[in-house]
């Protein structure tokens, strides 16, 4: 009887791990990306441009009164995963690496990325597991994107390393 409710236990916890984009998302805090009317299931319906769970891959655009935002899964040695979130609005883009364990999460990104800082950019991929690093500028108080590449970081499982 315990081999049973401990088997039944683990396979609860298990099976309450996310495991894409859209579940993450509608389990995401609103610190890092918040829904200012309606539901997020709303939202997604109004927003959505792309919706490629096979590929770990969710985005969405904003309107006047909507940010938008891109979120790309990496899967981790142990099978869990960290989600890259690029969460935008009209005047500014936050970009993020976020962890989600024992329903909680936990921003990572200085401790998986090399060199981290909010004056960068980082372009979360669709496809495959490279993030393009690009430098920020501000201009008017406003972060925007120069276009100049600063380097690429290749995902190993663990955390990100940097290529040129």
């Amino acid at each position: 009887m315990r081999k049973l409710l401990l088997f039944l236990l683990l396979t609860l916890s298990a099976a309450a791990q996310p495991d894409t984009p859209r579940e993450f998302f509608m389990l995401l805090p609103s610190k890092y990306f918040q829904v200012v009317n309606g539901s997020k299931e709303g939202y997604l319906k109004r927003h959505i441009m792309v919706d490629d769970p096979a590929n770990g891959y969710l985005s969405a655009s904003g309107d006047a009164g909507q940010g938008g935002f891109i979120m790309a899964l990496f899967r981790k040695k142990d099978g869990s995963y960290l989600v890259g979130l690029n969460s935008s609005d009209e005047v500014r883009d936050d970009y993020y690496m976020l962890q989600y364990a024992n329903g909680k999460w936990r921003d990572v990104s200085a401790e998986v990325i090399p060199q981290y800082s909010k004056d960068k950019a980082y372009h979360f991929p669709r496809h495959g597991t490279a993030v393009v690093v690009e430098k920020l500028h501000l201009e008017d108080g406003i972060p925007s994107r120069t276009g100049t590449k600063l380097y690429t970081l290749i995902w190993n499982r663990t955390r990100f390393m940097i290529s040129k």
